[in-house]
């Protein structure tokens, strides 16, 4: 890996439901406000980018990569991008080294190194680890840059379906053992899946495409949890590198061709940010998740006939577990790639028919939610775009249960008890 491994951010596109007023007068070339007095919109655009970007930690360097990145590109006349950094001490130095929160609006420039683009409001320290401030900066933007679609970008760490344990609180310095989405050294703060969750409960916009360039963050778990804030996500099995997605190559394309759809502008996410890496290990998938309850489903029957084959066939679901793909959190295993081994080493046959229907319900050809897939790298080459908790002995976490999978189908949590504190 690179650096860092890298929980960087996640796009979503949202259709305008319901537009709001700006204040200030807008110069619709770029939609920036001005003044204080109230003004018209200007015409809605094709796109706005809007990024959320929480380089409180120990990512700043790659906020100031990826922020000129974005500028090597810029906004025009049918795309805006638009940006809140909040930098943290200790980091990175450049760029005159403040550390509060800023709103820019960001511009072409040839500049990779220094940020050019026009400061929108300064906003001083804000914690970007509490769901009110990503629903501020969502509500702010979509009010003063109307367009037919958002995207918006959260970029930050990301640890899958864990919390960071509350009772680990963090070292100066040290990054966390385990983390949720959107870590703010400052406060000392992060976002639960849950509140992951409320912080995308955007009133007046409807999402379209939530695209997570986050470490570990392309889960069942996950993806079920939020999936009434999108119809489609972008994620990833792995952790990224450090500098995260590939936001001139992608930008580019955007604005090269602005009538992209939500699932275009999802494929190009795969794509373009795996071809960036090759061959270094990583992952992504675009998921459909108006088909994750069905897929669920076809887990949850999973878990019932692998449960009725313990204790009996223990070592050969042992064997499995272990023989799976599995990611930077060993305990996260890729779905499909378990169904495999289970109808490869468990010789039962209502635990093998099991397991058919889960591989079934899980590629898009198919009818399932993974519409399309890509890696890199032969560490990562049996990935199938989703993973799931799979943990060994000693791994059985505290929280699953408090997940809206394992409330809906709690077959698979069951599964885990029963085969971790069985005895053989």
């Amino acid at each position: 890996m690179l650096t860092l491994l890298r929980a960087t951010g996640l796009f979503l596109i949202l259709t305008l439901v319901a537009s709001g007023c700006g204040n200030g007068t807008i110069h619709q070339s770029l939609g920036r406000v001005d003044g204080d007095g109230p003004g018209p919109l200007p015409r809605p655009k094709r796109w706005s980018i809007l990024v959320y970007m929480d380089a409180d930690g120990d990512l700043e360097e790659y906020a100031i990569l990826n922020m000129n990145q974005m500028e090597s590109v810029g906004s025009d006349a049918n795309v805006n991008i638009v940006v809140q950094l909040d930098r943290a001490p200790g980091y990175d130095s450049s760029n005159g080294d403040w550390t509060d929160t800023r709103r820019y609006l960001v511009t072409r420039d040839n500049d990779r190194e220094l940020i050019t683009s026009p400061v929108m409001e300064h906003l001083g320290e804000v914690d970007m680890g509490r769901p009110e401030s990503l629903r501020d900066f969502i509500s702010w933007a979509v009010a003063r840059y109307p367009a037919e679609h958002y995207a918006l970008v959260v970029w930050n760490h990301g640890s899958g379906w864990r919390p960071r344990p509350a009772s680990a609180p963090l070292a100066a310095g040290v990054p966390a053992k385990s983390r949720g989405i959107l870590y703010d050294d400052t406060s000392n703060t992060y976002l639960t899946m849950a509140e992951f969750d409320a912080a995308l409960d955007v009133p007046g916009a409807r999402i379209d495409l939530l695209a997570m360039d986050a470490s570990l963050m392309g889960m069942l778990e996950v993806c079920y949890e939020i999936r009434d804030r999108a119809g489609l996500i972008v994620s990833s099995e792995e952790s990224p590198p450090g500098p995260g997605y590939p936001y001139d190559r992608i930008l580019r394309l955007l604005i090269a061709n602005p009538e992209m759809t939500p699932e275009e502008l999802g494929r190009a996410f795969v794509s373009e940010h795996v071809a960036a890496y090759n061959p270094i290990p990583v992952t992504q998938a675009l998921i459909h998740t108006s088909r994750l309850p069905a897929l669920a489903g076809a887990v949850d029957r999973f878990a019932e006939a692998l449960a009725q084959a313990l204790p009996e066939h223990k070592p050969a679901l042992d064997q499995a577990r272990a023989l799976t793909q599995s990611y930077a959190y060993p305990y996260y295993a890729d779905l499909g790639d378990f169904a495999e081994k289970v109808r490869a080493y468990v010789p039962v046959p209502a635990a093998i028919d099991a397991a058919e229907e889960v591989l079934t319900a899980l590629p898009g050809g198919s009818g399932g939610p993974v519409l399309f897939e890509a890696h890199a790298g032969s560490r990562v080459a049996n990935s199938n775009g989703l993973s799931i908790y799979l943990p060994g002995p000693g791994q059985l976490f505290e929280g699953y249960g408090d997940l809206r999978f394992c409330r809906d189908f709690p077959a698979w949590k069951q599964l885990l008890e029963r085969w971790l504190t069985r005895p053989d």
